[in-house]
């Protein structure tokens, strides 16, 4: 199966890459070593965005915002984020780690993120949550339709999701709680939102069903 694109950060850091092919299911536990602390770059055909590996679950994932199942332990960090809107494309000034699995019915994301000012002023499902601090996923099934998937979870587990059939037909206004998805997060804060809180942060651990 293919994941198309993968996006994730705080307030102001759209950092949106790709995710290579998810990796077929082991028919047993790999034995191989666990992956290097950064996941791989990999370019398409036409060098364009980079692809990331996105590993198996072959163990059991408990979401709880912690990521201490042996199978996150397998997952290849991807921390080499840049904001592309910016001329020099340069890296943000606070650091973003994420993580994907998927399984037969799920797929999985963490991520740990510094930030010592977090805001998280939306409390509303679906409300307006990409104006603060946020972790997305997007998912575009295929290349060749418009079609794609937006997920979204704050620093309160505020969570949004929608399905964009396409962007010349509309967007939040238009398409928001039109369709449900199954969507679960759970969150652990490093400090208080709405507190400076030097070497604060936090991180999100979510999985979207398949189906």
């Amino acid at each position: 199966m293919k994941i198309s694109h993968f996006c994730c950060g705080a307030i102001l850091i759209g950092l949106l890459v790709a995710v290579e092919a998810c990796r077929g299911t082991p028919p047993n536990p790999p034995t191989t070593p666990p992956p290097p602390i950064s996941s791989p770059i990999l370019l398409d055909e036409a060098g364009g965005a980079p692809e990331y590996v996105c590993e198996f679950a072959d163990t059991p994932i408990t979401i709880d915002g912690k990521a201490v199942e042996t199978a996150w332990k397998r997952a290849p960090v991807i921390d080499n984020f840049i904001m592309p809107w910016t001329a020099d494309k340069r890296r943000p000034k606070n650091a973003t780690r994420a993580r994907v699995l998927w399984d037969r019915e799920f797929f999985y994301f963490f991520a740990e993120m510094d930030d010592p000012d977090l805001v998280a002023r939306p409390t509303e499902h679906n409300g307006r949550v990409w104006e603060n601090d946020c972790f997305e996923v997007f998912l575009k099934p295929a290349a060749d339709k418009p079609g794609y998937y937006e997920f979204e979870v704050n620093a309160d587990n505020v969570t949004f999701e929608m399905y964009i059939p396409d962007r010349e037909k509309g967007g939040w206004p238009e398409f928001k709680d039109k369709h449900p998805f199954k969507f679960d997060t759970a969150v652990v804060l490093r400090g208080a939102v709405g507190k400076h809180t030097e070497g604060g942060g936090w991180s999100v651990e979510g999985k979207l069903r398949w189906a």
